[in-house]
Parts: C-alpha cells; sequence; structure tokens
C-alpha cells in the first residue's frame, strides 16, 4: 500500500481523493501555489490531509505568505449574522476551546508568522503565557519573534 500514515490515528490511506501534478493549488489562504499536492482521507477517523512537501523549508521560506502585507492582515472566515469573523479569532476559539487550557498555561507557536492566532487567545486569556516564533527568513516578514 502506498500513501501515508494519518497524523491522527495512523492508519495507512492509500488512494488519493485529490491529485495535482503541481501546476497550480490553491491554499487555504486562498494563494496559488506551484507544488505538487495529493488529498487523501482516513478511513478510520476521516481526517483529511496532504502529503508532506518535498521542500518544506523552501515553501515556509518564500511561497507561505500568511497575510504578512500587514500586522493586521486576516483572513475572513465567514459572517456571522451581520459581524464578520476572521481566520485568527476562529482559530484562537477553537483553540482555547478544545485545548481546556489551565490557568497560567504556557504555549508556545513555533511557525507563528506575525502570531495572529496566539495574539487573540491573549486577548480572551491575558493569564496565558505564550512564546511565540516564526521559522521563516521572509523579508516581508512583519511578525514578532520571542
Amino acid at each position: 500500500m502506498n500513501g501515508i500514515a494519518c497524523v491522527v490515528c495512523g492508519t495507512r490511506s492509500d488512494e488519493p481523493i485529490y491529485a495535482n501534478d503541481g501546476s497550480s493549488s490553491l491554499t487555504s489562504g486562498a494563494r496559488i501555489v506551484r507544488v505538487p499536492t495529493i488529498v487523501r482521507v482516513c478511513r478510520t477517523c476521516a481526517h483529511i490531509q496532504t502529503e508532506p512537501l518535498v521542500n518544506i523549508d523552501a515553501y515556509y521560506d518564500v511561497e507561505y505568505n500568511a497575510n504578512l502585507e500587514s500586522d493586521t492582515a486576516d483572513d475572513l472566515y465567514m459572517v456571522r449574522g451581520q459581524r464578520s469573523v476572521y481566520r485568527s479569532e476562529h482559530q484562537a476559539a477553537v483553540a482555547l476551546d478544545k485545548l481546556a487550557l489551565a490557568p497560567g498555561a504556557r504555549l508556545l507557536d513555533y511557525g507563528a508568522a506575525k502570531a495572529a492566532t496566539p495574539r487573540r487567545m491573549l486577548q480572551a486569556r491575558p493569564d496565558l503565557k505564550l512564546a511565540v516564533f516564526d521559522v521563516s527568513d521572509n523579508t516581508g516578514h512583519t511578525g514578532r519573534n520571542s
């Protein structure tokens, strides 16, 4: 069986549900990247994942620009009633809900870019101790390293 092991439960998945030769793929941040993309669904736990990038260091260093235009740039995630909910707000809410962090918990966001999600978490939970580190050498980076 080819494929990869599910990062959640370890079941090997062989048949992709989507494959692209690298001509172009759309990221979750609505950007076109030119890397081969293979998507698989785990038959055991239904986790959806892509295969690891061949040169992940170069991708994050050059291709991945998570809203680096400004410190406040963020992706619109949804509109709830009349209110816009942005990606970092949604991610922070999900993390805080699912992690059930103890008061004063210490967190590390490795690969934080400009740390939008951890900053949102800190707004909701000022007791948290956050450390952020961005792995990119991208000169357009506007985030904060700790």
